[in-house]
């Protein structure tokens, strides 16, 4: 967890804003870090994914799956383990009107 917040100072972010909180409890990931995110009133979720195949996933969930159907309101970030250095970003749009907020959004990030 330490490098992690490291990680995080050297990437920029101001320490005195950075929170680290560590459960070793849970029986639920997805829904303590939904409950967190709400108790923080947290708008964007990061959560990594495992890279699990879609065999696993469907046998025992995701976390990262969870997260993202039950994120009501807010943001989800998915990222994958090994992050791409491409700079390329696809960004799936639907003929609705949510989808000029997330090219806002995407174009700010």
């Amino acid at each position: 967890m330490k490098s992690c917040r490291q990680a995080v100072i050297d990437a920029g972010f101001q320490a005195d804003r950075i929170q680290v909180k560590l459960k070793m409890d849970s029986m639920d990931p997805a829904e303590d870090i939904l409950a967190e995110a709400d108790r923080q009133q947290a708008e964007t979720i990061a959560i990594g994914r495992r890279g699990r195949s879609k065999m696993e996933s469907l046998l025992m969930g995701s976390v990262s799956s969870k997260v993202a159907q039950y994120a009501s309101k807010k943001t989800v970030w998915v990222i994958d383990p090994e992050i791409s250095t491409s700079r390329k970003v696809l960004i799936g749009l639907e003929d609705h009107s949510e989808c000029l907020s997330l090219v806002r959004y995407a174009a700010n990030g």
